[in-house]
């Protein structure tokens, strides 16, 4: 073989290795992350969606205050894990903000809401706009 196919064959197996992003560690077990999601997508307006960022943002200060952000993502809900209690059906997953640590771990803090938003904070009520 040529020394440029050994390079290319050598770079394709790096990046391949390199394709596959770190595990979430969700804050709460009983959620875990779905497909990644634009605040549109998961039907939130601007300003609900910065509210909910905000309050995942304070979260993860709670759950790991030396943290250092070097990215977010916004996730659908997936599916329950196995063996985990699901979340009341009087409380949804509005999103899920998966931070990006610096070091390449990620972390997933679910926002949950009230599904009856009446009386919850700004963040959880679908009339934000």
């Amino acid at each position: 073989m040529s020394r440029r196919v050994l390079l290319a064959l050598l770079a394709g197996l790096l990046a391949a290795c390199q394709a596959f992003p770190a595990p979430i560690q969700m804050t709460d077990p009983r959620v875990t992350a779905g497909a990644e999601r634009s605040c549109e997508q998961l039907g939130l307006s601007d300003i609900r969606c910065t509210l909910l960022i905000l309050r995942a943002a304070a979260e993860l200060d709670r759950s790991h205050p030396d943290a250092v952000v070097t990215g977010r993502e916004l996730h659908e809900a997936g599916a329950a894990p196995a063996g985990q209690s699901p979340i009341p059906s009087s409380q949804v997953v509005a999103a899920i903000v998966v931070f990006t640590l610096e070091g390449g771990s990620r972390v997933g803090v679910p926002l949950i809401c009230p599904r009856d938003p009446a009386g919850s904070d700004q963040a959880c009520n679908p009339q934000v706009e």
